[in-house]
C-alpha cells in the first residue's frame, strides 16, 4: 500500500517538472523569434515550397497575442485545430496531474490515456 502511495506522488511530481521545462524553452523560443530570430524551414530552404508546418510559428506568437485572425491568416490548420486540441490536452493533463498530486490517486487524463496508459487497480 505505502508503494501504490509513493507511486502517486511521484509520477505527477515528474509530469509537472516536464511541464515547467517545457514552458521555460517554449518562453525562450517566444523571446527569440520577438527579437527578430527563430528557425528557418528546412523543407523551404532544401526543396523551395512550403512545407505544412510553415507559419506554424507565426500562428503560436499570433494566438499568444491572441490576434486570431493573423493566426489563422499565417496557418489555418495549426491555428484553428492543432494548438486548441493541444491546449485542451495538455491543459486538461496539467490540471489532473495537480489533483493528482494533491489527493495522491492516479486518474488517467485524455493525454495520457491517448499515449496508452492503463489505469492501476
Amino acid at each position: 500500500m505505502q508503494q501504490k502511495n509513493f507511486h502517486c506522488r511521484k509520477a505527477p511530481l515528474i509530469r509537472l517538472s516536464i511541464y515547467l521545462a517545457g514552458l521555460l524553452a517554449a518562453a525562450g523560443y517566444v523571446l527569440l523569434c520577438l527579437n527578430g530570430g527563430g528557425f528557418p524551414c528546412v523543407f523551404e530552404q532544401n526543396f523551395g515550397i512550403l512545407c505544412p508546418g510553415c507559419g506554424a510559428s507565426r500562428a503560436a506568437l499570433a494566438l499568444l497575442r491572441l490576434d486570431f485572425y493573423e493566426a489563422a491568416e499565417a496557418n489555418p490548420v495549426f491555428a484553428l485545430a492543432f494548438y486548441p486540441i493541444l491546449g485542451l490536452l495538455f491543459g486538461q493533463d496539467l490540471l489532473l496531474c495537480i489533483w493528482n498530486l494533491c489527493r495522491g490517486e492516479d486518474r488517467i487524463s485524455m493525454l495520457r490515456f491517448l499515449l496508452g496508459a492503463q489505469e492501476e487497480t
